[in-house]
């Protein structure tokens, strides 16, 4: 009896190689259903023969392959800029796929009855797009994504076996249940938030009256070591800026620069009058509190299911580059949920729907967690 589930990790630069791989491992997958790749280094370069391979190989199976600066599944992790494409390949009832070419901002979610599975958005990372809230319609319930690395398009392969070039694609889910989701910033806070009290786009001049290169340079001055530090926003004048168990409720940006001349900070976004800025930094320590705290918080909501398989997006900024080691999220994951299939990348953004307003996350980890009915 096959599996409903299985990740494979295929670390080289032939996409003949790899497309003999993901052909050989359909044997163990019961009634395929589709195929996720997320492809590194050269393999970013042959998305489109990927495609074309999966279409003349495994008629009628749906498939996505996106690039990303680094991929890994629950097997290991291909490093940063390496060669190769990790994949994961689904049975049951097959993937729907809606490939389009436009931006995020046109990009719409509906409630319509026809849309009730859960629903992953993925869109190619594009320079200029949107940093702040996506500009969408009603969302679904459990929808979830993550935008991409690099500008590489995706590649997709439908049903009726057209190969489509998109810069976004929603993939649906059928038959399964919403996942549970996880989303786990590697920031520890430095501030209290703070008003913006005076801005003109993206340059804040002043936090609660004072001049923000002040207001910066007070909330650093403890600091030990070159902390790389970041700001977490909110327009929400009740927002509590902590979680009970610690973890920052905010959203976190880098700082694009500061501007002594006129003692401002430059942001990568737009910010409003009377919107609230803290100061925080990337912490190694936070972060794995965070995330096993959450992942902890998650397990009794399986309600004796297990694990169908995982999506894990892993924020910049966090990964080897905040550890100093590979595969620590995904061994917390392990460590706490157990051993299943995961398929991750690298994610410019992190996309959550599990809240009031559609966001566009940074140096988060995400998890959407699918489960098999208990």
């Amino acid at each position: 009896m096959g599996v409903n589930a299985l990740t494979i990790h295929i670390p080289t630069n032939r996409p003949e190689e790899a497309l003999k791989r993901i052909t050989a491992a359909w044997s163990r997958i019961s009634k395929p259903a589709g195929l996720l790749g997320f492809a590194s280094g050269a393999m970013v370069k042959s998305l489109e023969e990927l495609a074309e391979g999966v279409r003349k190989s495994l008629s009628g199976l749906p498939a996505l392959f996106a690039a990303s600066e680094g991929v890994f599944t629950n097997e290991g992790e291909l490093p940063e800029g390496q060669d190769g494409i990790a994949c994961l390949l689904l049975g049951g009832s097959k993937l729907g796929l809606e490939l389009e070419q436009n931006a995020l901002e046109s990009v719409r979610i509906s409630r319509s009855e026809r849309h009730t599975a859960p629903r992953m958005l993925l869109i190619a990372n594009q320079p200029g797009s949107s940093d702040g809230p996506l500009k969408t319609a009603e969302f679904v319930s459990g929808w979830f994504g993550a935008v991409t690395t690099g500008e590489a398009p995706l590649w997709g392969v439908q049903t009726d076996g057209r190969v489509r070039r998109c810069m976004s694609a929603l993939v649906e889910f059928p038959s399964l249940e919403p996942p549970l989701l996880v989303a786990s910033p590697c920031c520890r806070l430095i501030s209290k938030p703070l008003r913006v009290s005076s801005v003109e786009g993206t340059t804040v001049f002043e936090l609660d009256g004072v001049p923000a290169l002040v207001a910066l340079g007070q909330a650093s001055a403890k600091l030990v070591d070159r902390s790389w530090i970041v700001i977490g926003i909110t327009d929400d004048p009740e927002c509590v800026p902590s979680t009970n168990d610690g973890t920052p409720n905010l959203l976190f940006r880098p700082m694009r620069g500061i501007d002594p001349a006129r003692g401002a900070i430059v942001l990568t976004e737009n910010m409003a009058e009377g919107s609230l800025l803290a100061f925080a930094v990337r912490d190694d320590r936070a972060s794995r509190r965070s995330l096993e705290e959450a992942l902890r918080n998650m397990k009794p909501r399986l309600c004796g299911g297990a694990p169908r398989f995982g999506l894990y997006f892993d924020g910049l900024g966090r990964g080897r580059s905040l550890y100093g080691t590979a595969n620590v999220d995904l061994g917390l994951v392990r460590q706490v949920l157990g051993d299943f299939p995961v398929l991750g990348m690298k994610s410019s953004f992190e996309l959550r729907g599990d809240v009031a307003s559609p966001v566009k996350q940074s140096l988060t980890g995400q998890l959407a967690l699918f489960r098999n009915p208990s």
